[in-house]
């Protein structure tokens, strides 16, 4: 049995004997001298796969590494006379570039192997001159297409972004376009950045596509493929010079691995390509907002920009009663979305009611165009001729820098009597007094007879009765008369309704209804409770008419605000999510508190 088991262990360790004395073989390699701003490779390599570890050397600022470590592994086996042997590596490469001409040391590297660290030597490389620089990089701007880029360090003449605004001399409330391109020479994958907050500017960005498509250009005479990366229309609000802040976007390029063969690439799953971080940086720019000159006339609108105005009833036959469409169109191009609703007054035979806005304009690269239709309910209540007034819109014209006032045409009309009793019918019915009774009279039951106390008493509860019918029939009558009055008291119901359709659409977010109907909401609250007409409501006006009704002045200048706000929220940028909330709680805690304040004035 010993002699057995000693045969054995001689067997095991002649197997084991050509594993035991292999030694690991770990070898840097690099070239000597390169050529500044060419690709050169630096590499390392291991006799064996059963690599722990890989802790690369730490370049000195002169080597730039454009991609690495990559891994590539090796293995080969062979059959002589039945006996199989067979070997493997590991390659680490690095590929890298030197922009300045001189010797550089690169450190040791260090690799685990079976849990023990072994350590290359140090490599030393000299870079000489630059390369010269080929001529695609000075193509005529004629040429059907440009050789992209694929290797290399990413310059700032590779890749940019440029800023331009269509005016940087302006009014206030003139509308800005700010347009961002980039130009490359690199295959670039992806960019994003995110515009700031811009402070004393009204903001929106104009729809682009969001698949960019490059085309040919050049800038100073070098040819690149280009493309509108984004667009912005701006309103200045403050004077002065205003500063567009710079901006960071991080891009990712993709770069050819020259250290991986397409083959190899092919059959193993390895990327042709390797992606590179880029960030870029678009520059500032300042944009210089003069006051729009003085005195300004009476009726100006606040409308900066180039507008026309018309008018038109759109019912047939208008009749008492009834309601009858009047329609006002304004067209143009500028801040169209600040412009205040026209003022129609139609005198005391008429019911005007708040005009209902229909936007149809848009974002171009020429500013917000396009034409906004102001639909007014008015219900006449006498028969006969009448004239639709001229209504003025005055503006400041960015063209001639200069006011103008465009105005419609008056329009005659006749209203015919309708179906429904005028208020005056109504009056007259009610003090009509008719005969209830012809025939001769009985005497009555001495129950009820002139000298009984049963008499006087039920004819003093009838009395009384009637007294208290009558005036609340009055009043009644009086309140269904007064359509102010109605919606006065109905102003915080209608609020509560807009508020909560506001809440359904801040759930769903859909930022654009949410904000119409919380300005609607606020809007409406304000005309109807203080029974101002929407054709004289003026939110500059709104703070001191909530103080003659005995709101204090901080909460007056809270409901102003806010709805400020809520028509600034449309353009300016952030989290729109924070803002929809935040907004919303102001405005249904500012109506609940001016109520408030409003019923204890009034008690």
């Amino acid at each position: 049995m010993p002699k057995r088991l000693s045969i054995i262990l001689a067997l095991v360790l002649t197997m084991l004997t050509p594993y035991a004395t292999a030694a690991v073989r770990i070898k840097a390699n690099a070239p000597r001298q390169v050529t500044c701003g060419e690709n050169f490779r630096i590499e390392y390599y291991v006799s064996t796969r059963d690599v722990d570890d890989f802790s690369g050397p730490r370049f000195p600022a002169a080597i730039n590494v454009v991609y690495g470590p990559s891994r590539s592994e090796m293995s080969s086996y062979q059959v002589i006379n039945g006996k199989t042997s067979g070997s493997s590596s590991v390659t680490f490469t690095y590929t890298c570039t030197i922009d300045k001409p001189g010797t550089v040391t690169v450190p040791t590297a260090t690799i685990t192997i079976g849990g023990k660290a072994y350590r290359t030597g140090a490599i030393t490389i000299t870079a000489t001159g630059h390369a010269a620089r080929g001529s695609s990089s000075r193509q005529s701007q004629s040429d059907d297409a440009m050789p992209m880029k694929t290797g290399g360090r990413i310059t700032s003449n590779d890749l940019f972004i440029t800023v331009t605004a269509n005016k940087t001399n302006v009014h206030e409330q003139e509308p800005v376009v700010l347009t961002y391109r980039v130009y490359t020479r690199v295959n670039l994958t992806q960019l994003a950045g995110n515009m700031p907050d811009l402070k004393g500017f009204l903001t929106q960005e104009v729809p682009l596509p969001r698949q960019k498509s490059f085309s040919m250009g050049s800038y100073k005479g070098v040819p690149y493929q280009t493309t509108t990366w984004c667009q912005y229309v701006m309103y200045p609000q403050q004077t002065g010079k205003l500063t567009i802040p710079s901006i960071r976007f991080d891009g990712v390029v993709a770069v050819a691995n020259p250290n991986i063969d397409p083959f190899d690439a092919f059959f193993n799953g390895n990327p042709n390509f390797s992606e590179v971080k880029k960030s870029i940086i678009a520059p500032s720019l300042s944009i210089n907002v003069s006051k729009l000159p003085e005195p300004k006339p009476m009726e100006y609108s606040g409308a900066v920009g180039h507008f026309d105005i018309k008018s038109s009833i759109l019912t047939a036959k208008p009749r008492t009663g009834e309601n009858l469409s009047v329609r006002v169109v304004i067209t143009g191009v500028g801040n169209m979305k600040l412009i205040t609703a026209p003022k129609l007054k139609m005198g005391n035979d008429f019911d005007v009611f708040p005009a209902k806005l229909t936007d149809k304009t848009k974002l171009t690269d020429s500013g917000m165009s396009g034409t906004m239709y102001y639909d007014y309910v008015v219900v006449p209540h006498q028969k006969g001729n009448y004239t639709l007034p001229s209504l003025k819109l005055c503006y400041f014209d960015t063209g001639t820098n200069t006011y103008k006032t465009t105005s419609t045409e008056p329009i005659s009309f006749r209203v015919e009597q309708g179906s429904r009793i005028s208020n005056e019918d109504e009056d007259l019915l009610r003090k009509d007094i008719n005969d209830i009774w012809h025939g001769s009279y009985s005497k009555p039951s001495t129950l009820f007879s002139l000298s009984s106390p049963v008499y006087y008493m039920l004819y003093g509860i009838v009395l009384i009765a009637f007294i208290v019918a009558l005036s609340l029939l009055r009043r009644s009558e009086k309140y269904r008369s007064n359509t102010s009055l109605r919606l006065s008291r109905r102003a915080g119901k209608t609020a509560a309704k807009h508020l909560r359709k506001a809440a359904r659409l801040l759930k769903a977010g859909d930022t654009a209804a949410f904000y119409d109907e919380l300005a609607s909401a606020l809007l409406n609250y304000a005309s109807q409770r203080l029974s101002i007409p929407m054709s004289e409501f003026r939110t500059d006006e709104l703070a001191t008419t909530l103080e003659r009704h005995g709101v204090e002045q901080s909460l007056a200048a809270e409901l102003v605000d806010v709805m400020k706000q809520c028509e600034f929220a449309r353009y300016a940028p952030g989290d729109p999510k924070t803002n929809m909330e935040n907004l919303y709680k102001r405005s249904s805690d500012a109506i609940i508190r001016i109520e408030d304040s409003l019923s204890q004035a009034k008690s």
